[in-house]
């Protein structure tokens, strides 16, 4: 396998990796953008800890937050999406439970974060590098009454952080794939396309589970996609 396909495969790799630390977003159905919520929905599942997750709340037909803004939690926002995580239902009244799933969540974008401190009273919100703006808010009344439960927001569109020297270098971007070279890496360029939107498929369905049997799977067709396009 020469350089630019072995990169492919790792390229790959590295998304099954990502699936297999995911927790599971039970109750969770497609819609809006795509199917997915315009990839609001796998993002969400994405930063969720590893565990089977029962929310209070998921998407809804009231449009507004407590602040008049437009919900995330709403039906009609087709690029969004937002899970509630109920004090009571799902961490059993244990506050410190619900404190920990916060960060935890908060580490998935932000792995500096240590505490809940710094966003009580208000919200943990940042924006992903592939342009996804994450909302979490706990013990806070920003948006509404947070202090019953846990709300972690995700929507397609808030601005594209800087990428860093190692995503670059790994090339998980699409410009970075645009950059290969032709003839051959272009083929694999279509290959690794199609193995992102199989990897996406399985999040969508929720099962990390199908996204390891993907990778196990897909070996021997990355391998005779590279040799015929070799031979042609």
């Amino acid at each position: 396998m020469n350089k630019d396909s072995y990169l492919i495969f790792e390229n790959y790799k590295s998304i099954i990796n990502e699936q297999q630390n995911l927790g599971t977003l039970v109750g969770a159905t497609g819609g809006g953008e795509g199917g997915n919520w315009g990839g609001s929905l796998p993002k969400l599942i994405s930063i969720l800890p590893m565990g089977n997750w029962k929310p209070s709340s998921l998407k809804r037909e009231r449009m507004e937050t407590a602040s008049g803004n437009v919900s995330d939690h709403f039906s009609g926002n087709k690029n969004a999406y937002a899970a509630d995580f109920g004090l009571n239902s799902t961490f059993n009244s244990n506050t410190q439970a619900a404190t920990k799933f916060a960060i935890d969540v908060a580490r998935k974008v932000d792995p500096s974060v240590t505490s809940w401190e710094p966003y009580v009273g208000k919200s943990f919100t940042k924006v992903t590098q592939d342009g996804y703006r994450v909302q979490i808010i706990w013990q806070s009344n920003v948006g509404g009454n947070h202090y019953d439960h846990v709300h972690v927001g995700v929507k397609k569109g808030g601005g594209v952080s800087p990428r860093s020297d190692e995503a670059q270098d790994r090339g998980i971007t699409d410009s970075s794939l645009a950059q290969s070279k032709e003839g051959e890496t272009q083929q694999e360029d279509g290959i690794l396309g199609g193995l992102k939107q199989q990897a996406m498929g399985a999040l969508t369905d929720f099962s990390p589970e199908r996204a390891r049997a993907a990778l196990a799977s897909t070996v021997g067709a990355i391998q005779g996609a590279i040799k015929s396009a070799k031979s042609s």
